[in-house]
């Protein structure tokens, strides 16, 4: 019998305002999008409002 396979689910943000896009840099894992993994509680209700809750955290 096969055990089930674990995996993350990302969510990432492409943000553009006024012909600028959003790129964060991170010192140890480099330029990116805002966004985040989505948490095992949330995987059944992935949705704009989980991405928005990894924007608040990350974007200030």
């Amino acid at each position: 019998m096969k055990k089930d396979a674990l995996f993350c689910i990302g969510q990432k943000a492409f943000i553009e305002k006024d012909g600028k896009i959003l790129i964060l840099n991170d010192p140890t894992e480099g330029l990116d999008f805002p966004g985040g993994k989505i948490q095992e509680k949330e995987a059944r209700d992935a949705d704009a409002s989980s991405l928005s809750r990894s924007l608040q955290r990350e974007v200030r």
